[in-house]
């Protein structure tokens, strides 16, 4: 699609973009905005935690690699809660690991590896992703963690992924 028309079934969807390289997280923006609205961006996890807690996007793309934090822990913050458990999280890496790959599965995330083709696989989940999100229950198809996440609660799981 061109970066001029936004298809309707994507129209005002929020989607927050956590990368802390500013280039990546710049194109990233340009690209969802060309799908859609892009109103929230951040650069490190502390940022992201208040942007999901005050914003509540549609989705979250969360790099895994920030400062003051880890995507991961953000994104099982995300999961845990209830009032978010249904905000869909897609993790960058550019490190991959059978841990990490791991952590997504069990927290429902969409593993999505950096590299030449980083929208390419992005793309095709955030189509899925944002036309889903009227039609269906996507609840349904993340498993729910019990807990009450606070930021205290993300900075224990950030410390937890750092040992």
């Amino acid at each position: 699609p061109s970066l001029g028309r936004t298809p309707p079934m994507l129209a005002d969807q929020r989607i927050l973009i956590d990368e802390d390289a500013p280039h990546l997280r710049e194109l990233l923006s340009l690209r969802c905005r060309s799908l859609g609205e892009t109103d929230r961006l951040a650069g490190d996890a502390f940022e992201a935690v208040s942007i999901v807690e005050d914003a509540r996007p549609h989705v979250a793309i969360l790099d895994v690699g920030l400062p003051k934090g880890n995507g991961l822990a953000l994104a099982e913050m995300i999961a845990q809660n209830p009032d978010l458990g249904d905000v869909p999280t897609i993790v960058l890496t550019a490190k991959a690991s059978p841990e990490t790959v791991r952590r997504c599965h069990e927290l429902g995330a969409y593993y999505v590896p950096k590299g030449a083709d980083l929208w390419g696989r992005v793309e095709p989940l955030l189509r899925e992703l944002l036309g889903d999100q009227k039609s269906s229950d996507l609840a349904n198809r993340r498993p729910r963690l019990m807990a009450n996440p606070t930021r205290r609660r993300y900075a224990t799981a950030c410390a937890a992924t750092s040992a």
